[in-house]
C-alpha cells in the first residue's frame, strides 16, 4: 500500500470519527436542549396552574358567602333573588345561580328558571351535595340559552 493509499485510508478514518463525534454532540445537545425547553414549559405550567387555583379559591368563597346567605332566608324567590344580586358585582364571574332540593331554581341574570333546568340533574348540583363542601367542576357546556363553556363552584346549602 503505497503512501497515497495510505493517506486516504487515514482521511477516511478521520473523517468517519467526524461524523460519529459530530452525530453524539449533536444527539446530545439536541437532547439537553429538548430537556431543558421541557423543564421551562413544565415550570411554567405549574406556575400558572397554581395562580388558576388561587384565582378559582377566591371566586369559590363568593359561591360559599352565598350559600350561608341562602341558608338564612326561608323565601324561594324574592329575598333569595335580592341576595343573589349582591353576590353579582364581580365581573369575572358571569352568573350567580341557586337550585334545591324541591327543584327551585333561579340564576340572577335569567331569573326564576324552574321547570326550565332541573338543578338537581345538573352534575354541579350532584358533585356538591355529595362532597358537602365547595367543588369545582371541569369545563362544560352551559345548560342555560347562551352555551358558554364555564366552570363552575358550587356548594351545598341547607335551608334553615
Amino acid at each position: 500500500m503505497g503512501i497515497r493509499q495510505k493517506f486516504f485510508a487515514l482521511a477516511g478514518i478521520i473523517g468517519a470519527m467526524v461524523i460519529v463525534i459530530s452525530s453524539i454532540g449533536y444527539y446530545t445537545a439536541y437532547t439537553h436542549l429538548n430537556n431543558s425547553i421541557e423543564d421551562a414549559m413544565k415550570g411554567e405550567v405549574a406556575q400558572q396552574s397554581d395562580l388558576i387555583d388561587g384565582w378559582l379559591q377566591v371566586k369559590g368563597r363568593t359561591a360559599v358567602a352565598a350559600a350561608n346567605l341562602l341558608q338564612t332566608v326561608d323565601d324561594t324567590t324574592g329575598v333569595r333573588r335580592e341576595m343573589m344580586s349582591l353576590m353579582g358585582t364581580d365581573k369575572e364571574i358571569d352568573d350567580l345561580v341557586n337550585g334545591n332540593e324541591n327543584g327551585v331554581f333561579m340564576g340572577w341574570k335569567a331569573g326564576e328558571i324552574t321547570g326550565q333546568i332541573d338543578p338537581r340533574v345538573r352534575p354541579w348540583y350532584k358533585d356538591a351535595k355529595a362532597a358537602g363542601k365547595l367543588i369545582f367542576t371541569n369545563a362544560y357546556q352551559s345548560a342555560t340559552g347562551d352555551k358558554q363553556i364555564v366552570v363552575s363552584a358550587a356548594v351545598p346549602y341547607y335551608d334553615s
